[in-house]
Formats: C-alpha cells, structure tokens, sequence
C-alpha cells in the first residue's frame, strides 16, 4: 500500500507497554554477565534518571526541529528512525543532566 504502518512506534499505542515490558524481562534475565561491567553506567544513568525524564521532551523537539545543527527525525525506515531518535535523545539528555550534577551549585537540581 506504500504507507508505513506506526502503530509499533506511536507512545500512546498499548504495544509500547508490551515492548517495554519485554526488554525489562529480557534485560533482568539475561543481564547476568554483562551487567556487572556496566553497573557503573547504570548508577549514574539511575541517579540522573529524573533529570533525562524531564529533560526529554525538551531534547525530542530540539532535534525534530534542529535546534542543535541536526534534525534527527524518523526517516525512510520509520522503526530505525525511532530507535535512531531514542539513542540521540537520550544520549543528548544524559550529557546535558551529567554535566549539571558536575556543577556544585546545581547538583541538587537533578
């Protein structure tokens, strides 16, 4: 039909909740070795966590609209676009909310 079918990346689909669900188990069960060698990684992405939570819609529209010198948006394969959007924003949250919990008088913020 030469349309994409987005019902497997909208946020307001259920099929969010069943695939995020899935990689939770995946990770919890299948985490054993590798987790101890990026524990460091995620206490500091779990002590920020609410910093990139707030910090992510925010974030989203800067780079749908190329406020940072790139529009990352979902491109012509829509599922890799998405998974291209999620590892840029978080990537652009966490170094943004890790370098204000750097900064003395703002830790406390985040």
């Amino acid at each position: 039909m030469n349309k994409y079918e987005l019902s497997f990346i909208r946020t307001s689909s259920p099929l969010i909740i069943i695939q995020s669900i899935a990689l939770f188990l995946l990770i919890k069960f299948h985490s054993e070795g590798w987790l101890n060698r990026f524990s460091r990684f995620f206490y500091i992405v779990g002590s920020i966590s609410l910093g990139i939570y707030i910090l992510h819609v925010f974030a989203r529209d800067a780079l749908k609209n190329g406020y940072f010198g790139v529009k990352v948006t979902a491109w012509i394969v829509p599922y890799i676009g998405s998974f291209v959007n999620t590892i840029a924003i978080f990537l652009v949250t966490f170094f943004i909310v890790y370098l204000i919990s750097k900064i003395p008088i703002l830790r406390r913020t985040v």
